[in-house]
Parts: structure tokens; C-alpha cells; sequence
């Protein structure tokens, strides 16, 4: 459900993003129910260790007439969703696929070399 502090649908608030996080050694996995969009509506970046997820969920066609909505519940309009990396990643290999509704983020790690000997000149 998007985040909103207030209870106005209308306002120009961004809605949120629901998302799970799961990794392995060597990547991140971000993945979103994402339904009713395309990929011209996304803007995915990354921005130092933080994934920035951007978008337009645009408002389906509604029956003319309407005066009142009995629930709504479904969020539409911009929404955004920041997510913060713990580790060093590699922005320049990210991929994002949307199939099916699913958005899914792959986030290569940098892994860091452990030991390293100096040699003494």
C-alpha cells in the first residue's frame, strides 16, 4: 500500500513502492509488483549506494459520471522508492527486467580484494 501521510488521494504526495530485498554473495535483488505499467514509465538509477525507482502509474479510464468511489485502495500517479545498499555495487552492470507485472532489479556487488601484500621497494 503507498505511503501517504494524508488521506487525500488527489494530493501531489508520491506513492511507494512495496518491494523485497534479497541477496546473494555476489548480487542484490530487488523485486516489485508493479502492475499496469510499461517500461517508458520507469525511470531506474542508481545514485552512490542508493537504487532510486521512479515512475507513473497512469489512472485507467473510469466510466463517465462517476461522483464518488465506494473504496480506493489502488494507488495511481508518480510514486518513487529509494533503496540503500550496504555494499560496494556496480552501477554500470545493473539490469532491471519487467515481466508479467514483476519488476526485478539485479545489482552486482564489488567484491573487495581481502588481503593484498605490499611489496617493499
Amino acid at each position: 500500500m503507498p505511503t501517504k501521510k494524508s488521506t487525500n488521494w488527489l494530493s501531489s504526495e508520491k506513492g511507494e513502492l512495496v518491494i523485497d530485498v534479497y541477496q546473494t554473495e555476489d548480487y542484490y535483488y530487488i523485486q516489485s509488483p508493479i502492475a499496469g505499467i510499461t517500461k517508458k514509465d520507469l525511470d531506474i538509477s542508481v545514485e552512490e549506494d542508493t537504487l532510486v525507482i521512479k515512475g507513473t502509474r497512469p489512472e485507467p479510464t473510469r466510466e463517465e459520471g462517476i461522483t464518488k468511489h465506494n473504496y480506493q485502495e489502488c494507488y495511481w500517479g508518480d510514486f518513487l522508492r529509494t533503496v540503500s545498499l550496504s555494499e560496494d555495487i556496480d552501477p554500470s552492470r545493473v539490469k532491471a527486467t519487467l515481466e508479467k507485472g514483476i519488476l526485478t532489479i539485479e545489482v552486482p556487488k564489488v567484491k573487495k580484494e581481502g588481503k593484498h601484500k605490499i611489496s617493499i621497494k
